[in-house]
């Protein structure tokens, strides 16, 4: 079964896929780019940097906020 996150990413490489190979591989390679999109008299560019996420401390033994406790990791599609 398809999850609506699986769905939404789908459909943005099939948006990213014809004509936009360039950004597409920039994207797999994590480096920035741009994308622009035309319609009618409209033209909106983004710039797309990639974020790179260091992993997080190991938090045991040491005091945390209550709120700490709700988190609730990501889990993959």
């Amino acid at each position: 079964m398809l999850t609506t996150n699986g769905l939404r990413r789908g459909l943005a490489w099939a948006w990213l896929s014809p004509g936009r190979i360039a950004t597409r591989q920039a994207l797999l390679r994590s480096e920035p780019c741009t994308v622009t999109i035309t319609q009618d008299q409209t033209r909106i560019t983004w710039t797309i940097r990639p974020a790179i996420f260091l992993p997080l401390a190991h938090r045991q033994g040491t005091e945390h906020p209550a709120c700490a406790h709700d988190f609730k990791p990501h889990t993959p599609d």
